[in-house]
């Protein structure tokens, strides 16, 4: 038998594997010959530059953090036993949580012409996800504002959990500038101190907190990942609104309440190692408050200062004792030392809002350090953060005008 008449018999017994291996060794000459194609036209050096521009290795890629709430999400925050503990008037179910596509907490964006834009910036104590969306004090301050001015008022959240005061100045520079606001109030104080205590600096290489990523090598996307994403990309409400459906399912659920809780401690390989210049602490605090006042000012936006409403009293009632019960043992602080140095950074805030004669809203002195508007230390339930709002709109009048 001849060879021809041994691959005709091959042919017609495997036609649909043929076809594919003659189409799959097409597809394999195409891209040789295009890669030898744009190789007579691209002068490719041997130490990897083509002309000027190095590509055959991108080395490291290093870029500044944005920490903002991640766009277009929506998922229910459900408040884990873990987290329950010492949070003596936060109701334990979940919690809506919506951001629009350009990092604000929703509500927002009732206008597209507002006469007034009005912009909240701090951490989780502005973000306010423990509390019903349409009760957080950004989106209620505005609500209030606008009726008593008859004026077309939007207010953002930009309020996000675990930043300090650098972060903020990030996002401002980056992202609120360019909206041009009215106002930028900021509210800040327990993570600048955090950070301060257990870094040492605002610049650090904590994973969550750091400043500056370093990406030695893009992680690839596995199967599951890009399926997902082709099906959101071609059906994206319907992706959106299965996904939020999942997440409320998963909230309610107590089987899968571990899965949804805060996890992980970021400072733990700092506990019981540090030694606290408090000093220093206070004053990095400060030059970022007079950083924030003074860009705002460039930009002839009205810089707003808050202090931050706590529970620290000299006496702290069971609960906040308890949550600070290993506080002497983690950062070598009493109470005490805690406390002054906590009030001390309010003091910054109220020393510099009086040196450049700005808006002041003195929260820390306005709500009573009681549980029936703060579930911890510093973060507010509905109650609280109602009746912030009331304090924020009226102290914000005279900026309208």
């Amino acid at each position: 038998m001849s060879a021809n008449t041994f691959l005709r018999n091959i042919i017609r017994r495997n036609p649909i594997t043929t076809f594919l291996l003659i189409n799959t060794l097409i597809v394999i000459l195409v891209i040789i010959a295009l890669e030898a194609a744009l190789g007579l036209t691209t002068n490719v050096k041997k130490d990897g530059y083509i002309g000027d521009l190095k590509m055959l290795n991108p080395g490291i890629q290093r870029y500044v953090r944005l920490r903002e709430n991640p766009p277009n999400q929506h998922y229910f925050s459900y408040p884990g036993d873990e987290y329950m503990r010492n949070r003596d008037s936060l109701i334990q179910k979940p919690f809506e949580f919506r951001v629009d596509e350009q990092g604000f907490i929703l509500p927002t964006k009732r206008y597209e012409a507002p006469d007034y834009r009005i912009v909240f910036i701090g951490g989780s104590t502005t973000a306010c996800v423990y509390v019903e969306e349409e009760n957080r004090f950004p989106y209620q301050a505005g609500l209030l504002l606008e009726k008593d001015s008859n004026k077309r008022i939007e207010s953002y959240n930009a309020g996000v959990p675990g930043n300090n005061t650098l972060h903020m100045l990030n996002i401002i520079t980056n992202k609120i500038l360019p909206m041009k606001p009215t106002a930028i109030v900021l509210m800040e104080d327990i993570n600048d101190l955090t950070t301060l205590i257990y870094e040492e600096s605002y610049w650090n290489e904590n994973p969550s907190r750091s400043h500056i990523i370093v990406d030695k090598a893009p992680i690839q996307p596995g199967l599951r990942q890009m399926i997902l994403a082709a099906v959101q990309a071609r059906i994206p409400n319907i992706y959106a609104k299965v996904t939020s459906l999942k997440q409320y399912l998963a909230a309610r659920s107590p089987a899968v309440k571990k899965a949804v809780e805060n996890s992980g401690d970021e400072f733990a390989a700092k506990r019981g190692q540090i030694k606290v210049d408090k000093n220093y602490i206070v004053e990095q605090f400060e030059m970022n408050i007079e950083t924030f006042v003074q860009t705002c000012k460039a930009r002839k936006i009205t810089p707003v200062l808050m202090t931050q409403a706590n529970r620290l009293k000299a006496q702290p009632d069971s609960n906040i004792a308890a949550s600070m019960a290993n506080l002497d043992k983690d950062t070598g602080l009493t109470y005490a030392e805690f406390k002054n140095l906590y009030d001390t950074m309010n003091d910054v805030i109220r020393k510099v809002a009086q040196r450049h004669n700005i808006p002041l809203i003195d929260l820390a002195r306005a709500i009573p350090q009681e549980k029936e508007y703060m579930f911890d230390i510093v973060h507010y339930n509905d109650k609280g953060s109602l009746a912030a709002a009331k304090i924020i709109a009226e102290q914000l009048r005279p900026v309208l005008k």
